[in-house]
């Protein structure tokens, strides 16, 4: 494993933004295609994981995938020549991984820089490969709609009193080979479309929606095989992302310095690699979190957070996995805190426009 200093010496050797930016779009792309390129970088991958402590690792192709955001970070244009929204979202999504993983190495690959990275790195590659499927659909688009003609073409040669059998085999065969190359394109997802006799049709909203909902479970997956694998440096970063929701929020001084003292960041870090860092000492923080949280929602919620305690409480009796226990409450605390956020964004702005 290389250490940090090692680390950031590697970087500028193989992953120096300032040159790749620099390079033509034939010698970026001739580059990240260099077999003994790739393998580099996926090892100096892997290794900068390691030094986050994290079990996630780069294969071949994700490593592929991941060096692909710099050519479209850099080469948008020549990428993305449909200039539509999909076209700025990959753009989005790339400038995001990229400037994520030269902030790690700013802040000395910290475990919070890499959080940000991840989630930017799981966007990403599920962005990438729906982006793929929606380029393949599109190119078939055309043979697709070729296909149809050239079907009814041939059903009118048959209907005709002469029929010219050497006309329909050559039409026959060029169906043949359209269909071939559509499952080239667009594998089984091509050839559904082509049985369906739809021709593909893009939500792009709803993709990008998609997007985001893939990544949260992807996020809460990842944390729950890290506190499984006795690697809980996440807990006191989503603790203070916690405290940050809610004093956005309140403002209410006293509450604040409550909640100052009663989550105390400190101790939790120092018990996370001790054989303290169990429910009966992590409840406490819980508990204390959601009377909070009943305190600055609406009243309409009461009930809903009510069953959250109570669901929380029966998996401590029932004792369940610590890494369950943990992950169903910070997953549905956030959820909980945004809907707070936004109502308050909402409240606030229907008062600015009343006061207008």
């Amino acid at each position: 494993m290389l250490n940090i200093m090692t680390s950031e010496v590697k970087k500028l050797k193989l992953l120096n933004y300032n040159e790749l930016a620099r390079l033509s779009f034939e010698d970026l792309n001739k580059r990240i295609s260099n077999k003994n390129y790739i393998d580099e970088v996926n090892t100096f991958l892997n290794d900068v994981m390691k030094n986050v402590n994290t079990l996630y690792r780069f294969d071949k192709k994700t490593t592929k995938v991941f060096l692909l955001s710099y050519l479209i970070l850099f080469h948008t244009e020549i990428i993305n020549n449909r200039k539509d929204d999909f076209a700025e979202k990959i753009k989005l999504y790339s400038s995001d991984l990229v400037f994520s993983f030269e902030d790690m190495f700013k802040h000395k690959l910290s475990m919070k820089t890499y959080e940000t990275f991840n989630q930017n790195l799981q966007k990403y590659f599920v962005f990438f490969e729906k982006w793929k499927q929606r380029d393949a659909l599109i190119l078939i688009r055309p043979m697709l709609q070729t296909c149809y003609t050239i079907e009814g073409l041939v059903q009118q040669l048959k209907l005709k009193d002469e029929i010219d059998n050497e006309k329909i085999a050559n039409l026959e065969k060029q169906h043949k080979n359209l269909l071939q190359n559509i499952k080239v394109i667009a594998g089984s997802k091509g050839i559904e479309c082509y049985n369906g006799r739809k021709l593909p049709v893009f939500i792009d909203e709803k993709i990008f929606t998609d997007t985001e909902k893939v990544v949260r479970r992807a996020f809460w997956d990842v944390f729950e095989e890290n506190i499984q694998e006795k690697n809980n440096k996440q807990v006191p970063e989503l603790l203070k992302d916690i405290k940050k929701l809610i004093k956005e929020v309140v403002k209410d001084e006293t509450f604040i310095n409550d909640l100052d003292i009663s989550i105390n960041i400190d101790h939790i870090s120092a018990i996370i690699d001790t054989d303290q860092f169990i429910i009966d000492n992590i409840k406490v923080y819980i508990y204390y979190l959601i009377s909070k949280l009943e305190k600055i929602q609406q009243p309409s919620e009461d009930k809903n957070t009510k069953m959250f305690l109570e669901n929380i409480n029966e998996m401590i009796n029932k004792e369940e996995k610590l890494e369950k226990i943990l992950r169903y409450f910070f997953e549905n605390y956030f959820q909980k805190l945004e809907k707070i956020k936004y109502l308050t964004f909402i409240i606030k702005k229907n008062i600015k426009i009343e006061n207008i």
